[in-house]
């Protein structure tokens, strides 16, 4: 018997009839192969229905409801004025329709079941005897209603892919972004053990004044818990980045991440990539601190920062 992965899922999925789950059942406890690919298989086979049934769906817009229904009422007048041009007027014209359809092979039965379907009501067609207008016109013209609802419904997924983030919640900086998620990455062992070298730090500090134009310090935030451990330059989009990491007594580094600015912005707290962001601009410079850390408190170490912000620059 050949026992390839679509038969296993069959058997996981219980949709073998008996003999034949018998027969494989006996197959796969003697073979550990097989007893190993069934057991992925059923690792694999989670719940998603199970998982979409109790889900609440958002209303539909009426504006949206209004113009698709618009279109389609459209569409209909279309189709009503071609089917008027061409309209045969020839008195004989249910014989020949008839016949024509017998001969393509259509029967009485056929021609019985259109007529029973045309003289329906609209309450018989729609799903409620007290349907609106809006729901009998869709109940009549269900292949349209249902090609304009898909191209309806894929532009507002489109829409809300695009744009939910955005209503959700305020929109996040793109070089926040990449910050954060470089922060994310960072470990208490990534720091803990780099040794002290001033020498260094000040060569990098130096650079980022002459080469990147960025007329920053290194804050002391002892006072705040936090011990300087290095700074590095980083580029984002073609401008200079500057991280300066610090050290808190427990937990996980925090980093003071510095950008050029166009304009003044009030601090603003967010949640990026699972790291907690307290960003500001000021003077043409932009400040974030990030981490992941409860002992620290970014919005506290701010406002010390605030309170003196010859701490962040130098003239």
């Amino acid at each position: 018997m050949n026992i390839d992965d679509t038969l296993l899922m069959a058997y996981v999925d219980g949709e073998l009839p008996p003999s034949r789950k018998a027969e494989l059942a006996q197959a796969i406890a003697h073979s550990d192969e097989l007893a190993a690919r069934v057991a992925a298989l059923r690792a694999s086979a989670l719940p998603y229905r199970a998982a979409f049934t109790h889900a609440e769906l958002p209303p539909v817009p009426a504006a949206l409801a209004d113009f698709i229904e618009t279109l389609a009422r459209t569409g209909d007048g279309a189709r009503g004025e071609r089917g008027e041009r061409g309209a045969n007027t020839d008195p004989n014209a249910d014989v020949a329709t008839h016949a024509d359809r017998t001969h393509h092979g259509l029967g009485s039965s056929d021609l019985a079941q259109d007529e029973r379907i045309a003289s329906m009501p609209d309450a018989a067609i729609t799903s409620d005897a007290t349907a609106s207008t809006r729901g009998t016109h869709r109940a009549r013209r269900p292949g349209l209603w249902l090609a304009a609802a898909f191209i309806a419904g894929a532009f507002v997924c489109g829409a809300a892919l695009k744009f939910g983030p955005m209503l959700g919640e305020p929109r996040v900086a793109p070089w926040l972004e990449a910050a954060a998620g470089y922060q994310e990455l960072y470990t208490r062992d990534t720091v803990y053990d780099l040794p002290d070298s001033a020498t260094l730090d000040a060569r990098v500090l130096d650079e980022v004044h002459q080469e990147d134009h960025l007329p920053i310090a290194i804050p002391d935030l002892r006072d705040a818990g936090l011990t300087f451990k290095r700074i590095q330059r980083l580029r984002f989009r073609g401008r200079p980045l500057i991280q300066i990491v610090y050290l808190p007594v427990h937990g996980d580094p925090v980093a003071l991440c510095v950008i050029d600015a166009k304009a003044d912005q009030p601090m603003k707290s967010q949640h990026v990539y699972g790291m907690d962001v307290v960003s500001w601009s000021r003077d043409k410079l932009a400040f974030a601190l990030i981490g992941r850390n409860r002992d620290v408190d970014l919005a506290a170490v701010h406002r010390q920062l605030a309170d003196d912000p010859s701490r962040l620059r130098v003239e």
